[in-house]
């Protein structure tokens, strides 16, 4: 934990990891490599009109060792239900998701204020959070996106975390 380890070669030399078997602490430690975020909890409106604000709240913790170690975006996806249609909203404005997220051992509070597209059309929208990798062939891959410790968010097929809320889109006036 003092060191922030992120990985380490269980195959190199088996001595350490035999001794931190014997001590019933190996679990943990595996466990506990790199970062594990979880999320405690979420506010946001329940109604947001297309081309409008709302401010979101994201409580999340770190229960790893580490931070995250590669640049990513940080981005809210909204799902139309019915549609499955997607909207992509860059959260992370300019800065690094890997100073955003908690560090090691912390809880923090981020709040955010995401602008709708204009082009929303009215309806229910399901939220997800996502962090997927910067490079354009690996984006779309799940296995590369950030997947929070949470049980029954994540989404395997596309790599996103449920927020389990979704937001009203109501026109413009």
């Amino acid at each position: 934990e003092q060191l922030r380890f992120s990985t380490f070669n269980a195959e190199f030399d088996t001595t350490v990891t035999d001794r931190w078997q014997r001590e019933g602490c190996y679990d943990e430690i595996a466990k506990r490599l790199g970062y594990r975020y979880r999320l405690l909890s979420t506010q946001l409106p329940t109604e947001i009109r297309a081309g409008g604000s709302g401010n979101l709240s994201l409580r999340l913790t770190n229960d790893g060792f580490a931070r995250l170690y590669n640049p990513r975006k940080l981005e809210l996806v909204l799902r139309r239900q019915g549609s499955g249609r997607e909207f992509f909203i860059n959260l992370s404005r300019g800065e690094d998701p890997r100073l955003l997220l908690p560090e090691p051992g912390k809880t923090e509070t981020m709040e955010i204020t995401a602008k709708l597209p204009r082009r929303l059309q009215p309806g229910r929208y399901e939220l997800f959070l996502n962090l997927p990798d910067p490079s354009r062939r690996l984006r779309e891959r799940p296995e590369y996106s950030v997947r929070l410790a949470n049980r029954g968010t994540w989404e395997a097929r596309t790599g996103y975390n449920r927020l389990n809320a979704s937001v009203e889109v109501v026109r413009m006036e």
